[in-house]
């Protein structure tokens, strides 16, 4: 445990170095985030993609320590953060805030989910309900951290404690395997924070957000601990259902469940 919160400094000194280097890269290359000029004009071309730093420690870490769980979490994260680039690079070139569509996102994600949580039936659940159940349950996530991006600090200050809570029960239950990778988890992001703090120099963008999401769910699902995470999650369930509600009764019903949605515009 020493050990491995020793080396969690270093994963955060290395992930504030990059960070410093990529707002650098960012605003040479313009890579900056596309807001709605109606709510956040003041955000518009602020550095984004910062996701990237995070992953690129993570990618370090799993070098340095190889391990065959480290790498399929690892990989998996990968294709969620190159999913959320491919919605970023459209909006980038389209110059507005308008990437893929929901349907596009949602096949993506869905595909890649089911890959993952079909080598965890064969390998360990054995359990048709339960398949079924992981994959929505990985999907919801990556898409519920996607929607409560939306406030400087919002999505990765909570993103924090959930992870505090998922070591404490990762030490709870002498999961040392997931334990290591959630500390080095949460220095990268305490990390990132310190450019998203308000006022933000950096954002995750959709493919930092979809990565998180992913971890998050991966962590979870690999622990075991869907149940304990859904306490822990309320802010990002209520974030990830509010959007799908309004859009339901907006259409169906004709009218507003919330006077704003996600929640975090209310």
């Amino acid at each position: 445990m020493q050990e491995i919160i020793m080396y969690s400094w270093g994963f955060f000194i290395i992930t504030l170095i990059l960070g410093f280097f990529w707002i650098k890269i960012a605003k040479k290359y313009n890579i900056g985030e596309q807001c709605d000029p109606k709510l956040y004009q003041h955000k518009q071309n602020t550095p984004t993609i910062g996701g990237i730093i995070i992953l690129i420690p993570l990618w370090i870490f799993v070098i340095l320590f190889p391990n065959s769980t480290y790498f399929f979490i690892m990989v998996f994260a990968t294709l969620f953060f190159l999913c959320g680039l491919i919605d970023d690079i459209v909006k980038l070139k389209r110059k507005n805030n308008f990437g893929l569509s929901w349907t596009q996102k949602l096949i993506l994600h869905f595909f890649f989910a089911i890959i993952f949580c079909t080598i965890f039936y064969v390998t360990v659940s054995k359990s048709i309900p339960y398949l079924f159940f992981n994959v929505f349950f990985f999907v919801f996530f990556v898409n519920a951290v996607n929607i409560a991006d939306g406030l400087d600090g919002l999505v990765i200050g909570n993103y924090i404690l959930i992870l505090l809570f998922l070591i404490t029960a990762f030490i709870f239950y002498d999961n040392i395997l997931l334990l290591n990778f959630s500390i080095i988890l949460l220095a990268c992001s305490i990390a990132f924070l310190i450019f998203n703090f308000n006022p933000a120099k950096m954002f995750m963008a959709d493919a930092g957000a979809s990565m998180l999401g992913a971890l998050l769910a991966m962590l979870t699902i690999l622990g075991k601990l869907k149940y304990f995470v859904f306490i822990a999650s309320l802010f990002f369930i209520l974030e990830g259902l509010s959007s799908p509600i309004q859009i339901l009764s907006k259409k169906y019903l004709k009218r507003r469940v919330f006077p704003s949605a996600p929640l975090h515009r209310t």
